[in-house]
């Protein structure tokens, strides 16, 4: 059976990856962070979006009925 060149260093490399896995505390404050983020750029999304509807309704002038003679 022939081995090919690059077998090994996958093999290696993947070991190396799989050594030491992330403890909950760390696995927790990364996942935590993450959210933290996603939770602020919606928020900025919502507060962008909820301007732009105000700009959109202030720019429209009511319309007004004719006067009656």
């Amino acid at each position: 059976m022939r081995v090919r060149p690059g077998f090994p260093i996958l093999i290696a490399m993947g070991l190396a990856a799989c050594s030491e896995e992330p403890n909950f505390d760390e696995s927790f404050a990364e996942q935590k962070s993450r959210l933290e983020e996603q939770a602020k750029a919606i928020e900025q999304e919502i507060d962008l979006r909820m301007q732009e509807k105000q700009d959109m309704e202030d720019s429209q002038e009511p319309a007004t009925a004719p006067e009656p003679e």
